[in-house]
């Protein structure tokens, strides 16, 4: 059925067909490129989680470490652990815990003083818990207490997982002990909360090794929650109801209410002791991926157009310079044939447009209808003359010849042969004719 159709509607075909399997194609890579660019926008919030978890924690970390620094220049601090005097300290402790509370976003701060020998010597959240080694089993510490400078990080201790700030208290090259200030995450839960985000910390097994208060801490999977007190209930049983398998496998979860992500939490000396979970709201997703997706069906669209237009420029194209020439070419052919079966009597010659290959054939064309319109007025001149001889010899006129000529060789020697025989039967006539003279 293709076959018997014209080439223009074969051209046209082909190049729609092209077009339509460009747009189908387009459009199977631009549904690729959209799973993809879903995925890349899911991984790039999560870099955004994770850095704004981590900076909530470096925050922390500058602040508790300042705190501590300028605590340890306090000198009532430095006159209470000289003189071994607690109660010396007490009121100035509790004043500093008050105003902490007051001003700002930091609600459980709490201060622990270390004497000279790395010992406990007071904790404002427990007063009656002294006097206890913490070289033993805390490494900032112990650090604090080798190296003589101040340092923050995340560590466990007998009341859980801490950001915390050790200062040394030194009195010239004496040292006289340490200041600690150190809080939880729980303004940090806080903070993402007014985001609308969602944070929660959960301690593993081993970190209750030394956390041994938070043993008894909601339990969340194979963990527990940091301190109960630090995040709302929604939070925790948002927290129980996530599937831990498929987020340590993949590292996130998408939920009907938030994308999910964990973070590992490493203490001073690299031992993973918990984990971080954060989340953003899936609206907040779904519009950070529609803005990507927006640009992305906009490049469609365009690549469409552009498509299309490039279809019709192509048809367009072909139809002026290959499918109008072809249709001229076959107008003149078929109008030239016509006047070689002397169905017509003249034909115009093509009309050459152009240099390329159409104009040079319709050139070739042009040139042999004019030959062969000279060959044919030749051979009807040669009939002509034909005709004319035969009516005169007829009439007895036997000198008379052909005298036209013509392109073509085998007229030319029809013609010779014609003439030959026109000249043997003159001379056997005038032979005859003499003979009977003769006789006469």
């Amino acid at each position: 059925m293709f076959k018997s159709k014209s080439i223009k509607v074969k051209f046209v075909a082909s190049i729609l067909v092209v077009g339509i399997v460009s747009l189908v194609g387009t459009a199977i890579f631009v549904n690729f490129e959209r799973d993809k660019n879903y995925r890349h926008t899911v991984i790039k919030e999560i870099d955004i989680l994770h850095n704004k978890v981590n900076d909530a924690i470096e925050q922390k970390r500058d602040l508790v470490l300042t705190n501590a620094v300028a605590i340890a220049s306090n000198a009532i601090v430095k006159d209470a652990l000289v003189s071994d005097n607690k109660l010396f300290l007490l009121d100035e402790v509790k004043s500093l815990s008050d105003t902490y509370k007051n001003n700002t976003n930091f609600k459980g701060i709490k201060l622990h003083i270390h004497d000279a020998n790395g010992k406990s010597f007071l904790r404002n959240y427990d007063l009656k818990k002294f006097g206890d080694d913490l070289l033993k089993f805390r490494s900032m510490a112990r650090k604090v207490h080798s190296e003589k400078k101040a340092i923050s990080g995340l560590e466990v201790g007998s009341d859980g997982l801490m950001v915390r700030g050790i200062s040394p208290i030194m009195e010239g090259k004496e040292y006289l002990g340490a200041v600690e200030f150190f809080g939880g995450v729980g303004s940090i839960n806080r903070d993402f909360a007014k985001e609308g985000k969602y944070f929660i910390q959960l301690l593993n097994q081993e970190a209750l090794k030394i956390a041994t208060k938070a043993a008894s801490n909601i339990k969340v999977g194979e963990y527990v929650v940091a301190n109960n007190k630090w995040f709302p209930q929604e939070d925790i049983d948002f927290a129980k109801s996530l599937d831990f398998d498929k987020l340590h496998k993949d590292g996130y979860l998408i939920t009907q209410k938030y994308l999910v992500t964990i973070q590992s939490i490493k203490d001073i000396d690299g031992k993973e002791v918990g984990v971080h979970l954060s989340g953003l709201p899936l609206a907040e997703l779904n519009a950070s991926f529609e803005t990507n997706d927006a640009i992305m069906t906009t490049m469609m669209l365009v690549f469409s157009v552009v498509v299309l237009l490039i279809v019709l420029m192509v048809i367009v194209l072909l139809s002026k310079v290959i499918i109008s020439p072809l249709g001229k070419l076959e107008s003149g052919l078929n109008g030239f044939f016509d006047f070689l079966n002397k169905s017509i009597d003249k034909t115009k010659p093509l009309e050459v447009n152009s240099e390329d290959e159409f104009g040079k054939l319709a050139q070739k064309v042009n040139t042999n209808i004019s030959n062969i319109e000279v060959s044919l007025e030749q051979e009807k001149a040669m009939i002509a003359d034909v005709e004319r001889v035969v009516k005169l010899v007829e009439a007895g006129f036997y000198s008379y010849r052909m005298s036209s000529q013509s392109n073509n060789p085998q007229l030319n020697e029809l013609k010779r042969i014609f003439n030959q025989m026109l000249e043997i039967s003159q001379n056997n006539f005038e032979d005859i004719l003499s003979s009977i003279l003769e006789f006469a």
